[in-house]
């Protein structure tokens, strides 16, 4: 099925390059959205572990917008006044 030899940098790129393609481009928007959302998350997550609060904010701006990040940040707050509990 798939040979177990080490690819150049260049076929590697090339395989995942083709391989995203055709996943991306079969999956459903449903599907497509579901991962967005996770890889979204976790790359935010992530940079928290590396870097300020603030640096997060500003790349959560810069992904979408002021006016996402203002919501989804008063939305935090007023998930803490309640002890935690989603509003």
């Amino acid at each position: 099925m798939y040979s177990t030899k080490q690819l150049s940098r260049d076929q590697f790129a090339n395989l995942v390059e083709k391989w995203t393609d055709l996943y991306v481009n079969n999956l459903t928007p449903d599907q497509l959205r579901e991962h967005v959302a996770e890889d979204l998350f976790n790359t935010m997550w992530n940079m928290r572990k590396y870097s300020s609060d603030t640096e997060v904010y500003e790349e959560m701006i810069g992904w979408g917008g002021e006016d996402i990040f203002e919501v989804s940040y008063k939305h935090a707050e007023i998930v803490e006044q309640h002890g935690g509990k989603n509003a």
